[in-house]
């Protein structure tokens, strides 16, 4: 930083170009070995098992005896009492708060835990430490948490994971009227609650964006962010496993709120992040560690605003870096910025947002010290809130604005919109091709309004209104209907169906809590 700051006006430094050289990738295969299989049995008696029973008891107990002389030694007798009572009851809880944490349930227990008491006596300023010798004797004891905590969700949640993956059964879902979906009109299609990823990791926290991995589609990343301004929680990313709905796999903790997210399609292992603050993270979920591998907190070129939207897109194969897969965010300073990640970012502007009714930006004299200065502000910008990239075309992509006109524009030019389309009268907080028809549409807005849009006309063909009056955060198409999407305005949840209806949802449904439901998504390896 020291010589940059020496350079301005130096004749000792002079500008240099470099090269780097990006390393191919190539794919490998190997040829294993045969795997034999063989059977094994063991057999054990209802006295062998009584044996082991009375051996783990009688080894607690003695440790428990060890410390409870040790409290005598220090204590007079009317301590010892009270003491002895204290350290039983935390005890039980200690046991009970650590068993929840590791296995993800909230059985309790009666007896005495060996990790737990080990715990305590160091916590008693290491005036009383045990030798333990038998932890050695368990090398792989998280291996077999793990695999323990996968059978108790197995066996809790299986009739509804079978129902999740769309298997054919005759299972009844237990169904929970307190937490459930109130479904207030259907037409043979109705709304069931299965389960909820929930922990004490996010207790009162917002759910701001979701994504789901491209490679291993049971692993859902769910970024919890802040809706308002007061709001100065930190940010938090958890990576939850259909397969075990108690806890995440994986979680990140930002200095920010977290408002968009998205995993990367060539590497599925990196998760970029984009934070409240304008700062974009990536992280690697094949680390054990908690720090991204690169972000813009140092950089010149970050955003200034909210990044509300980030995609990681793959350049055309007719452009000089054609296998490197890039990052694109879009922000409230009116940035689209495409990003390149080698050992650190490079950004490039891809769109000035502009207003709609000018299409260059207006410039405010400034006079001081009988000098005139042009000075540019972002305030001659337009926010953007959102982004989907053509499927069948990655140069092309709309935009949503925060004045309410959404924008067609392209990678390859950037002067100006290719087409704007007239209509939302607020905040377009999403924009969404359809999978199946190529030139059509659909937005969601502030103005109460999800609109259906075509190419090559500048107003909404349909505009479908809420029920109740309310914010619409999200929009989607069916990934399996043409005619079906869905949406969420604050607490309901509404499914359209054009092929049935294009007047009403063919359903509504409710959250009987109260909680403002802010993104939807279709679970990707489900029916």
């Amino acid at each position: 930083m020291k010589l940059c700051e020496n350079r301005q006006g130096n004749d000792l430094y002079i500008e240099r170009g470099m090269q780097t050289f990006n390393d191919l990738s190539k794919h490998e295969q190997i040829i294993t070995d045969p795997v034999f299989i063989r059977s094994q049995q063991s057999w054990s008696n209802t006295w062998d098992l009584y044996d082991s029973a009375v051996e783990a008891n009688q080894y607690e107990g003695k440790i428990y005896r060890q410390y409870m002389i040790h409290e005598k030694e220090n204590l007079n007798d009317n301590k010892v009492i009270h003491n002895e009572y204290q350290y039983s009851n935390i005890d039980r809880k200690m046991f009970s708060n650590e068993s929840s944490k590791t296995f993800s349930s909230h059985s309790s227990s009666t007896f005495f835990s060996q990790e737990s008491l080990v715990k305590m006596t160091s916590s008693k300023n290491n005036c009383f430490q045990l030798n333990d010798n038998n932890k050695n004797k368990l090398p792989d004891i998280d291996v077999d948490a793990f695999i323990m905590e996968r059978i108790l969700n197995l066996s809790t949640y299986h009739i509804k994971q079978v129902v999740y993956r769309g298997i054919n059964t005759n299972f009844n879902i237990n169904r929970d009227n307190k937490n459930n979906l109130s479904l207030m009109k259907t037409t043979n299609l109705s709304l069931e609650r299965l389960w909820q990823y929930n922990c004490y990791l996010t207790h009162n926290r917002n759910v701001s964006c979701l994504c789901w991995n491209e490679q291993n589609h049971d692993i859902l990343a769910v970024g919890y962010g802040k809706f308002q301004y007061n709001d100065d929680k930190e940010g938090l990313v958890c990576c939850w496993s259909a397969k075990n709905p108690e806890f995440p796999e994986r979680y990140y903790q930002t200095d920010a709120g977290v408002t968009s997210l998205s995993f990367s399609i060539k590497r599925p292992n990196l998760l970029a992040i984009g934070l409240f603050n304008g700062n974009i993270c990536v992280f690697d979920l094949n680390r054990n560690n908690t720090s991204p591998v690169v972000d813009t907190n140092d950089y010149d070129k970050k955003h200034a605003n909210p990044v509300w939207q980030i995609a990681w897109y793959e350049r055309d194969r007719s452009s000089e870096i054609s296998n490197i897969e890039t990052l694109i965010s879009i922000s409230s300073d009116g940035r689209i910025t495409q990003w390149i990640l080698r050992k650190e970012f490079e950004a490039t502007d891809i769109m000035r947002l502009k207003p709609h009714h000018s299409s260059n930006t207006t410039c405010q004299i400034l006079k001081t010290n009988d000098e005139t200065q042009s000075k540019e502000y972002f305030s001659n910008f337009v926010g953007g809130l959102c982004f989907d990239i053509r499927l069948n075309d990655k140069t092309i992509y709309l935009c949503g604005t925060d004045e309410g006109p959404i924008h067609r524009c392209s990678t390859i030019y950037n002067e100006k919109y290719l087409e704007s389309y007239i209509g939302h009268t607020g905040p377009v907080y999403k924009v969404h091709w359809s999978p199946f028809a190529e030139n059509i549409f659909l937005s969601a807005s502030a103005d109460w309004t999800v609109r259906l849009w075509m190419i090559g006309y500048n107003q909404s063909s349909m505009i479908f209104s809420s029920s109740n009056s309310k914010v619409f955060f999200d929009a989607i198409w069916s990934p399996k209907s043409s005619t079906m999407f869905c949406c969420v305005s604050e607490n309901t949840i509404e499914i359209w169906d054009l092929s049935k209806s294009t007047l009403d949802p063919i359903c509504i449904a409710n959250s009987t809590n109260q909680r403002t439901l802010t993104s939807i998504t279709y679970a990707t390896d489900s029916d």
